[in-house]
C-alpha cells in the first residue's frame, strides 16, 4: 500500500540524517542533542503528514470516481432493462397482429450502450461483465434494426401483387409466417439478455452497498483499508440475493 511506502521513505531519510550527524552529535551536550533531534523530528513528521495527506486525497478521488462510475453504470443498466421489457412487449403484440393477418408498424427502441460510463470502474470483474453485456446489446441493436428493415421491405414487395382481397390476405398470411420465423429468435435473445442484465445489475448493486456503510465513509479509514475495489465477502451469495430482489421488482411492475 502507498502508506507503507511513505513510512519507508520517511524512515530511510531519518536513518540517513542520523548516520550523517552521528559524529557531530557525540561532541554536543545533551540539551543541544535534544534540540537538534526535536527539530529533525518535527520536520520529519511534518513531511510525513504532508505526503500522507496528499496520498489520501488522491486515493479518495480514485475511490469517489470508482463509486460514481458504479452509480452511473447501474442507472444505465436499469434503463437497458426497461427497454428490454418494452421491446419484448412490442414484439409479442406485433407477432399476434401479423397473424390476424394485417400489417403493422414495427418500432423497436435502440439500446443506449454507454461503455464510457464504466471507464473509472476499478474492479476488473465488474468492468468486464458490463463491457461484455454492452457488446451483446450492440449486437441486438443491429439485429432488431435488420428485422425492422426486412419487414418494411417485405411489405413493400407485396404491393401490386394482388388483384383481389383474398390474394392480399394470402400474401399477408405468408408475410406473417415469414416474420414470425424471424422474430422468434429475437424474442429468445431478449429473454437471455434480460437474465444477463439482471445478473450484472445485481453485481453493481452489491458493490455499491460497500460504500454505504459508516466504516467506509471515513476517508482515513478508507485509505488504510483499500477494499472498495475488491468484491465483498460472500459475493456470489449476495449477488443471488440481489437478483431475487430485482426479479421481484420487475414482476411487480409487469
Amino acid at each position: 500500500m502507498i502508506i507503507y511506502r511513505t513510512i519507508a521513505v520517511t524512515i530511510i531519510i531519518g536513518i540517513a540524517y542520523i548516520a550523517i550527524f552521528t559524529n557531530v552529535l557525540k561532541n554536543l551536550s545533551n540539551d543541544q542533542i535534544i534540540t537538534i533531534l526535536s527539530s529533525f523530528s518535527g520536520a520529519a513528521f511534518a513531511y510525513f503528514f504532508v505526503v500522507l495527506n496528499e496520498k489520501i486525497n488522491k486515493e479518495q478521488k480514485r475511490k469517489e470516481d470508482h463509486y460514481n462510475s458504479l452509480v452511473l453504470t447501474e442507472r444505465n443498466l436499469v434503463t437497458l432493462q426497461n427497454i428490454v421489457n418494452s421491446n419484448q412487449s412490442i414484439l409479442t403484440k406485433f407477432s399476434q397482429i401479423i397473424k390476424v393477418p394485417q400489417t403493422a408498424i414495427l418500432t423497436l427502441r435502440q439500446f443506449p450502450t454507454r461503455e464510457s460510463l464504466s471507464e473509472n470502474t476499478k474492479n476488473k470483474v465488474l468492468l468486464n461483465d458490463f463491457l461484455n453485456l454492452s457488446l451483446y446489446y450492440d449486437y441486438l441493436n443491429q439485429y432488431q434494426q435488420n428485422i425492422t428493415n426486412l419487414y418494411e421491405a417485405m411489405k413493400e414487395s407485396i404491393k401490386g401483387k394482388y388483384k383481389t382481397e383474398e390474394e392480399y390476405r394470402n400474401l399477408l398470411i405468408e408475410l406473417g409466417e415469414k416474420m414470425d420465423h424471424q422474430i422468434q429468435p429475437l424474442i429468445e435473445h431478449y429473454k437471455k439478455i434480460e437474465e444477463e442484465t439482471i445478473s450484472v445489475l445485481a453485481e453493481y448493486r452489491v458493490a455499491m452497498n460497500k460504500f454505504k456503510s459508516c466504516f467506509h465513509s471515513l476517508p482515513l479509514i478508507r485509505y488504510f483499508f483499500e477494499s472498495e475495489f475488491h468484491l465483498p465477502k460472500k459475493y456470489l451469495k449476495k449477488v443471488e440475493i440481489e437478483k431475487s430482489k430485482i426479479k421481484k421488482e420487475l414482476n411487480e411492475i409487469k
